[in-house]
């Protein structure tokens, strides 16, 4: 299915919608819930162990900073603390940095899929829109919303077409005789 405008809309989110939970990926891409941060995440690299304190002091100094009167503030990480995380770190990134290149192949398996489903110039159009909106680089998510802004019909649009089915199915209802059977069965068609 090629998405060439908003009568195709919602059959292609549907087809997304598959794609990306094959992948387990909808959750990340999904254009009807607000952007995160992890919706891009980076890939994990190793810090020497001098960033790793200084980052992790800052972190502490922030959630001191957060500290409400009257709670006690966390304790300051000693060095040799700051050591045993640091080895914690490095041994569980080889497992983070492969969950990293599994989820960028299914991105791209997913973003090669919506490319090759939507009209060239759609495509143009939109993906102009959200590079403009997001300078730094864009998230399947943001170019699903750019998409859906563009192209989803609104509420009061698909309200009138299922009237208009539904007032199409009675029309042809009055003009010959069915029986009750047949007649639910259109008025479901109506509705489908």
């Amino acid at each position: 299915m090629i998405l060439r405008g908003p009568n195709d809309w919602i059959s292609w989110i549907q087809e997304i919608e598959l794609q990306a939970e094959a992948y387990r990926a909808w959750p990340r891409i999904n254009p009807e819930h607000a952007n995160r941060d992890s919706d891009k995440p980076e890939e994990p690299v190793i810090e020497d162990f001098e960033i790793y304190q200084k980052r992790k002091l800052t972190e502490h100094e922030i959630k001191v900073g957060k500290t409400v009167e009257g709670e006690i503030p966390p304790t300051k990480p000693s060095t040799g603390d700051l050591k045993i995380f640091y080895e914690a770190y490095l041994s569980a990134l080889p497992h983070l940095q492969r969950q990293h290149r599994q989820r960028a192949t299914k991105y791209s398996h997913i973003m090669a899929y919506i490319t090759e489903s939507v009209d060239s110039s759609i495509l143009t159009t939109v993906l102009s829109q959200v590079k403009e909106n997001h300078p730094k680089g864009y998230t399947i998510r943001q170019l699903l919303q750019g998409l859906k802004e563009d192209l989803a019909p609104s509420i009061s649009t698909t309200i009138h077409k299922i009237t208009q089915r539904y007032l199409k199915i009675l029309d042809n209802t009055s003009k010959a005789q069915q029986s009750p059977k047949q007649w639910l069965q259109r008025w479901q068609e109506a509705y489908a």
